[in-house]
């Protein structure tokens, strides 16, 4: 049996080689049986998968919900916008409490040249506006609760570390505003105020 040794760049040669195996076995088996799935089928495999993972990520997530250091070390990454979304409708089910929907106000802005041009409305309806999604931007419909971990999109307060890609636990849900305590930087463990913004879109539609 191999004996596991640190290798130069602290990563352990053995497991990664393991790792890998175990990568290649599961594309080799996935690349077996998926065609021999039909759609139905394959729509309930893809969701007991997706549950697995959200069960292996956050299987104490009751118990540790009010540890930030769980929150920290934890995440899901996926490749498409509207597959983060199932995972985080998912996984904000699992916080106790009721939610609270926030909904966007969308209406038509400048063109490219600065410009805004009314008629534009006729071409584009409020529905149409709602169902459009950005990377970089929330969605129309935002779901809440408290206890759940956000992301800030934007830069707020830059000095002080409230930034494009900080952390934060809602701690509470008004109407126009999220309150919320960073879990990570120079105002960890504060409660910051979170007021609605006016976002744009870096690309035209």
């Amino acid at each position: 049996m191999p004996i596991p040794y640190s290798a130069p760049d602290d990563s352990n040669r053995l497991i990664r080689k393991q790792l890998q195996h175990d990568i290649q076995t599961l594309l080799k088996e996935v690349e077996t049986k998926q065609p021999l799935l039909n759609s139905e089928q394959m729509a309930i495999y893809n969701e007991i998968i997706v549950k697995a993972l959200i069960e292996f990520i956050y299987s104490n997530l009751q118990r540790c919900i009010e540890d930030p250091s769980y929150l920290i070390e934890r995440g899901i990454l996926a490749p498409k916008n509207d597959e983060m979304d199932a995972f985080n409708d998912m996984i904000l089910n699992m916080f106790p409490g009721k939610e609270r929907i926030y909904l966007s106000a969308d209406t038509i802005g400048k063109n490219i040249s600065g410009v805004y041009n009314p008629s534009q409305e006729a071409l584009y309806t409020t529905d149409f506006l709602n169902s459009l999604k950005f990377g970089g931007l929330p969605p129309h419909e935002l779901k809440l609760k408290v206890g759940a971990p956000i992301i800030l999109l934007r830069n707020i307060n830059t000095t002080d570390g409230l930034c494009n890609g900080t952390r934060l636990i809602v701690r509470f849900l008004q109407r126009h505003i999220i309150e919320a305590e960073p879990i990570t930087g120079k105002l960890t463990g504060q409660i910051i105020f979170l007021p609605r913004i006016t976002l744009s879109p870096t690309v035209m539609v």
